[in-house]
């Protein structure tokens, strides 16, 4: 189970890493602000 668990994170961070950065970049600006 641990390395399907691997498997399905590494296709999620290569899908969604772009939007996970720009969640973050909107979240650390908010936070500055």
């Amino acid at each position: 189970m641990g390395s399907v668990k691997r498997e399905i994170i590494k296709e999620l961070d290569e899908e969604d890493l772009s939007n996970v950065k720009e969640k973050w970049c909107v979240v650390l600006l908010k936070t500055n602000d």
